[in-house]
């Protein structure tokens, strides 16, 4: 790959790795305040006021316990594609070292080793994620 097509693939990289980690930021720093990321926006930004919703509502339920996961999950695969050296059976690399990121870290969360609750459909959400991004990248590679 030229250098131009990479720097400008870099900018669309970019913009797939820190666009979901922006908005699951800012969905948790003005719907969830309770949560870390919450009191971390509440924090930085005092003068914004958090939206009261009902949280019985199982799409904000959904969304709460899963967006981010489902956001960084995303990410991970576009930042690991980008940094791969390019190889015939990179995605697949690729895919296959985001799954076992992603169930590794889930794990460790039973285990107290990193901070979180392990729950089984955390990993479920997290593959889908993986398998979007694959997709879009398979669709992606064939254009070029």
């Amino acid at each position: 790959m030229s250098r131009e097509r990479h720097v400008r693939n870099g900018a669309l990289y970019a913009c797939h790795v820190f666009c979901p980690i922006i908005l699951a930021s800012l969905f948790y720093g003005v719907f969830c305040t309770d949560t870390m990321p919450g009191k971390w926006f509440s924090a930085l930004f005092p003068w914004v006021q958090p939206l009261a919703l009902d949280t019985n509502v199982v799409w904000y339920r959904l969304l709460r316990w899963y967006f981010a996961d489902f956001c960084w999950a995303y990410a991970l695969l576009f930042a690991l594609n980008f940094v791969w050296p390019q190889s015939r059976f990179r995605l697949a690399f690729v895919a296959i070292t985001a799954c076992v990121l992603v169930c590794l870290l889930e794990f460790l969360q039973v285990f107290s080793c990193i901070p979180g609750t392990f729950d089984g459909w955390d990993i479920v959400v997290e593959c889908m994620a993986l398998g979007i991004a694959l997709w879009i990248l398979c669709r992606k590679e064939k254009r070029i």
